[in-house]
């Protein structure tokens, strides 16, 4: 909900929503939060300038890149499963990712990512009415190297993906830039930390 640049929803109960969810990250795990204090105002979109800061910029910190990690992890363990209907193995290698929507440097990967991918699917919750554009995911599979790829997007912010190599498919023969992402074995247990 952090990321989602929805501006349609922001009144002022949807602030208060995000306040306290502020606070309980800030409370249980204060860490995984930013620094304001060395928050860089953003005076651009794109090349265009803008009178007044738009944004603000600041570094994410370790703790937040090991929950994302995290979170990649399992999305490409359950998605996978979801869609080839069986758990990724030991003999295969995964690698995933995460970036914001909003950066104009991302910009390139989202639309690789779009225009490639076949399969489009909208997540729903029969609990809840209005669900909404919070998770969907496009995927693919090259079924003889049991090959996947997949781009799940939350709300209109952020983008998690990750590719899972069939256990036929060597590190080797993965081109570049690929080859150079942080592969790790698959399997869940033993996994060494990928980072992001």
């Amino acid at each position: 909900m952090l990321v989602d640049f929805n501006e349609g929803i922001l009144d002022r109960a949807y602030a208060r929503k995000l306040r306290k969810l502020r606070e309980g990250i800030a409370n249980n795990y204060p860490e995984a939060l930013p620094d304001a204090l060395i928050a860089q105002p953003v005076s651009r979109i794109g090349r265009i300038a803008t009178p007044r800061p738009v944004a603000v910029e600041v570094s994410t910190p370790r703790a937040f890149h090991d929950a994302a990690n995290c979170v990649g992890r399992k999305l490409t363990h359950a998605l996978y499963y979801r869609e080839r209907g069986r758990a990724i193995s030991r003999l295969q290698h995964l690698t995933i990712g995460c970036h914001q929507i909003q950066r104009s440097a991302t910009a390139p990967l989202t639309a690789c990512f779009a225009n490639l991918l076949p399969d489009f699917v909208v997540g729903s919750r029969t609990n809840i009415k209005s669900y909404g554009e919070r998770f969907a995911y496009k995927s693919g599979v090259k079924e003889d190297e049991d090959f996947f790829v997949y781009a799940a997007q939350f709300g209109r912010g952020l983008i998690v993906w990750g590719i899972v190599l069939g256990p036929g498919m060597a590190l080797k023969d993965v081109p570049e830039p690929l080859s150079r992402m942080p592969w790790c074995s698959g399997g869940i247990t033993n996994a060494k930390p990928l980072g992001i």
